[in-house]
């Protein structure tokens, strides 16, 4: 049985089920993945959690929406040129950290809504540091296995 693991968007913004981040924090786009996110993306449903894989087809028919007002590498998705439904939670596929625990510790997720690709999110753990970049796979662990 495929588990879920539901969140929702609130959880991390204080924001209302349903609620859209606000213009001025979200920047509209409509472009193709980067290669650099393609392959995020990809490896973080292979390596994500049970069930993540089955996402792997929808990969191919994403295009980035927007991207964080913040100026980290956070982007939405749409597939097949259908936005997500935002009412819905979101479901986390894939939970990753990376850096030293530091200042510089840094989490990476992928997610969707009424399974549907919606998102790839970096996120500092201390507040301390925007993730501009999105991490390298060799740098990745798995967030459940960590103790932060």
């Amino acid at each position: 049985m495929f588990l879920k693991r539901q969140y929702d968007l609130g959880l991390r913004f204080k924001m209302k089920r349903g609620e859209r981040l606000s213009s001025n924090l979200r920047i509209p786009e409509d472009r193709p993945l980067s290669s650099k996110e393609t392959e995020l993306v990809r490896w973080a449903l292979e390596h994500g959690l049970p069930g993540s894989h089955s996402y792997l087809p929808q990969v191919d028919k994403l295009r980035v929406t927007s991207r964080c007002g913040c100026g980290c590498a956070s982007v939405d998705f749409s597939f097949g040129g259908v936005l997500p439904d935002y009412s819905a939670g979101l479901e986390v596929l894939s939970d990753h950290l990376w850096g030293t625990g530091g200042t510089d510790l840094c989490g990476v997720f992928v997610f969707a809504r009424n399974e549907k690709l919606a998102g790839l999110e970096v996120w500092s753990v201390d507040g301390q540091v925007t993730p501009t970049e999105l991490p390298k796979f060799e740098d990745l662990r798995d967030y459940s296995q960590e103790k932060t």
